[in-house]
């Protein structure tokens, strides 16, 4: 076998390998290996897995690489380019390991039902496929805002608070859904911003956003775990400070979702030497 392939791709690729002698030299069996190539190099000459093209293609899939260059977030581009193609195919398939692959389409297109996110598998894990209209629908309006706020890939992430205790802290007060409003609106001051992101972690972290700041559940929670224990300084409530940053980043996030372009020095980020 491996001789048949040494001659198909001699053949196919016009190149001479460096050897070409059979383990079995027997006639019948050297016209059988030639027969078999034959074929087999007209197979490829009519299926070329190599054709001479100008761009980047999957031999796999066949998928050819689009033009586009991500600038910023590459899951944007990729969620984008599915979105719009689904229209054209029975289904769409995006195929990678990143929950922001889940989280945007099933924001920015729940009612596309064709597209579905493909989380690959990892050794005897098998691959996992989600639909993007099976959230539950009571967040699909503040999807954007409850990812973001809770830590993304663009956004800065709160020690030991994961998205299921924000999910858990949304059903459980739903009037901080409201909060959300000021986050999807492109018109949205730095003031209502950074409130209503202090309203939503000070609930988080068990205070009352009517009555309390953020500085406030910091101090009692710094009290409360030093008479306890010994204090992990990461799992205090971020400062008032810290927490509107936060907060502003993650607007500008949603807001870049959305499409809406805002300028980044104005929502929490710097330039850089």
């Amino acid at each position: 076998m491996i001789h048949l392939q040494n001659i198909c791709f001699e053949k196919f690729c016009d190149v001479k390998l460096t050897s070409s002698e059979h383990v079995d030299t027997r006639p019948s069996r050297i016209a059988r290996d030639n027969e078999d190539a034959a074929k087999l190099s007209q197979w490829l000459s009519e299926h070329n897995p190599f054709p001479k093209i100008d761009v980047i293609m999957s031999i796999d899939s066949g998928i050819v690489g689009g033009n586009e260059q991500a600038v910023e977030d590459a899951d944007l581009t990729i969620v984008n380019t599915a979105i719009s193609v689904a229209p054209q195919y029975d289904y769409v398939r995006v195929v990678g390991e990143d929950i922001d692959l889940l989280v945007l389409p099933t924001a920015l297109a729940s009612t596309h039902s064709n597209v579905f996110f493909q989380k690959c598998g990892r050794g005897k894990t098998p691959d996992s496929y989600y639909s993007i209209t099976s959230f539950n629908h009571k967040f699909s309006n503040e999807l954007l805002f409850i990812h973001a706020i809770s830590g993304c890939d663009i956004t800065s992430a709160l020690f030991g608070q994961g998205k299921n205790k924000f999910i858990s802290l949304f059903l459980k007060h739903e009037e901080l859904l409201n909060r959300a409003a000021t986050f999807l609106n492109p018109q949205a001051t730095t003031e209502k911003v950074t409130k209503a992101g202090e309203n939503v972690l000070v609930a988080l972290y068990g205070g009352d956003p009517a009555t309390q700041n953020l500085d406030e559940v910091r101090y009692h929670s710094f009290g409360k775990a030093a008479a306890n224990t010994k204090v992990n300084l990461a799992r205090l409530p971020p400062t008032t400070d810290a927490t509107q940053l936060h907060a502003m980043r993650s607007y500008h996030q949603v807001q870049t979702w959305l499409g809406n372009e805002k300028d980044p020095l104005k929502w929490g980020w710097m330039h850089t030497p």
